[in-house]
């Protein structure tokens, strides 16, 4: 609806920065931290005696700091596609008003 009834670009910015900002900022800030609490409690259930020395040896690796993945935010990352998805689609449907207007009346139909 965002689409429509405001400008796409319009609606572009609202997803970017209510969607895609927050996942890039926290991806980056969380992901560092997941890994070491998980290189940690990996290392004290070996039972390993040094574990947050070497735990803290882990962080000098430059690998630790680069996002591998994206751990609780992966619904905000799915999120992100289907939006990219859906512009794409509403700009194809934009560009074809005959599309336009059959979708249209399908869905008059079904409400």
């Amino acid at each position: 609806m965002l689409f429509y009834e405001r400008k796409p670009l319009a609606m572009i910015k609202n997803r970017v920065s209510r969607i895609v900002y927050p996942f890039v900022v926290f991806v980056i800030l969380l992901s560092p931290l997941i890994a070491l609490s998980f290189t940690y409690t990996r290392l004290v259930f070996a039972g390993d005696p040094n574990a947050w020395s070497e735990t803290m040896a882990s962080i000098g690796t430059p690998l630790f700091f680069i996002p591998q993945k994206t751990y609780h935010l992966w619904f905000l990352y799915y999120l992100v596609m289907i939006i990219g998805v859906s512009i794409l689609i509403a700009f194809a449907i934009r560009k074809t008003t005959s599309l336009a207007r059959s979708i249209s009346k399908a869905f008059s139909w079904i409400i």
